[in-house]
């Protein structure tokens, strides 16, 4: 249930972001079938295979209760916390209910909550930056670079490698359109030619500055 990170040029930001942070998504139990009432079990959360924590849970009709522990930065103790984290249902348009966590501090309805300090908030609340607002222009354009070609990963070529950039996109993924082919193709030769294009900027900068 841990996010993602990705880059190495950021800019300094006091705010932590939602990628570090743990998190309860709403979406997430419901596709797993843990949102019935009456299911009582463990979330946990990893980076990587390493784990990095974990809390217990129980469905309620109209609430999620969790048990967990919780260690202040100046103390050795931990301490035993239960919250109570209340739902929100809304009709859908097409019939059906969409279920919403409520956040305990703000009131509003969120798919989302994190972890900050002992309790779960929304990100608002817990005042958390995305991930990709820390990203420089380089980062950016290869990250949007790469996720289109993922979109764009032929059966035929199954050495195409979506993260190498110089990996040539030759062959068109099956079903897909060629006027759709061609878009996204063109898009990511796109992004690929402005992040070049920032490093020369770069590159050009660090050189007027040399003293030679």
């Amino acid at each position: 249930m841990c996010g993602y990170g990705s880059g190495q040029w950021y800019r300094y930001s006091s705010k932590s972001t939602t990628d570090a942070s743990k998190r309860l998504d709403i979406r997430f139990l419901k596709k797993n079938g843990w949102l019935f009432t009456g299911r009582i079990g463990t979330l946990s959360w990893s980076i990587g295979d390493t784990p990095c924590g974990s809390i217990g849970y129980s469905v309620h009709n109209d609430r999620l209760v969790l048990n967990y522990k919780y260690t202040p930065h100046d103390q050795d103790e931990s301490e035993s916390i239960k919250r109570n984290i209340y739902f929100e249902k809304t009709s859908c348009n097409y019939g059906g209910e969409r279920t919403w966590f409520i956040c305990p501090h703000c009131g509003k309805r969120r798919e989302v909550l994190y972890l900050y300090g002992r309790n779960f908030t929304c990100r608002t609340c817990a005042n958390l930056n995305y991930e990709c607002q820390h990203e420089q222009p380089l980062d950016r354009h290869y990250r949007q670079a790469r996720k289109i070609r993922r979109k764009l990963i032929p059966e035929i070529d199954p050495d195409f490698n979506p993260d190498n950039l110089s990996d040539p996109v030759l062959f068109k993924p099956k079903g897909m359109h060629q006027k759709t082919f061609d878009k996204l193709r063109y898009k990511q030769a796109i992004k690929i030619d402005r992040a070049m294009g920032y490093l020369v900027k770069i590159a050009g900068i660090n050189l007027d500055r040399l003293d030679l």
